[in-house]
């Protein structure tokens, strides 16, 4: 019923909206920041019904887990305005949380264009040194990947990092890795 899907998808866009502007916490439980990336993909595939399929994976006993706030949603977003920019659909995103020995390491996966090999190297060289990435078609900042960077080496143990891999026509993963 349609008007059931509305309601839903406007309680669901209400939660976003109040996820992102609740002020204070800085730290999350990443049972919450993993339901608003549920919720963010939810709208997705609103608005892009069957070219988007998504799965999300999370081992059990992470919800507790204190992690920086917002560091998957921007980093799911990039998919749609990078990765799927110039790629036809279907797109996938497959996003898996896992608990390796002391360490939770969240990967976000897409089969979009990619990137080649010397812009990755760029890319994660202005990780490593907090540097802006800029992309030169409109000298657009790209500030979602460096921003939960570096917010993760702020709020995380030393040894929490993200990384970039990518193949270019084949998709692109990016993983946080955050020591418990």
């Amino acid at each position: 019923d349609g008007h059931y899907m509305m309601g839903n998808s406007l309680a669901v866009l209400g939660e976003l909206f109040r996820y992102s502007i609740k002020w204070g916490n800085n730290e999350v439980a990443f049972e919450l920041e993993w339901q608003n990336l549920k919720n963010y993909l939810y709208i997705m595939r609103m608005r892009y019904e069957d070219d988007l399929e998504d799965e999300l994976e999370c081992d059990y006993g992470l919800e507790d887990v204190i992690v920086p706030k917002m560091i998957l949603q921007p980093l799911v977003e990039n998919c749609f305005s990078h990765a799927f920019k110039t790629k036809m659909p279907p797109w996938k995103v497959h996003v898996t949380a896992r608990r390796e020995g002391d360490r939770l390491v969240i990967a976000i996966e897409d089969n979009g264009c990619g990137i080649e090999g010397e812009k990755v190297a760029w890319i994660q060289r202005c990780l490593d040194e907090n540097k802006e990435i800029r992309c030169t078609e409109k000298q657009r900042k790209s500030i979602g990947i460096l921003n939960v960077k570096q917010r993760i080496e702020m709020i995380c143990k030393e040894g929490s990092k993200v990384a970039i891999e990518s193949e270019q026509h084949e998709g692109t993963v990016i993983r946080i890795i955050i020591v418990l």
